[in-house]
């Protein structure tokens, strides 16, 4: 499912959750968090999380620096 690299530690997300994750950044959506099987992002109020298999969810989280 999902790898991390083991040379910077960056977790990389599954072809269904970048396929997902790049349509919302198309409509101005902004990555605010990666964690290890979810990746939230923000677009104003509209706040989405997406899942590992390219679900997504709308969510309630506090915006934050991405990692």
């Amino acid at each position: 499912m999902e790898k991390q690299n083991v040379r910077t530690g960056v977790l990389a997300m599954t072809t269904a959750q970048r396929n997902t994750v790049s349509q919302l950044q198309a409509i101005g959506f902004r990555i605010v968090e990666k964690s290890s099987d979810i990746v939230r992002l923000s677009k104003g109020a509209d706040k989405r999380l997406v899942r590992a298999d390219g679900t997504q969810k709308r969510a309630n989280h506090i915006d934050r620096v991405a990692k």
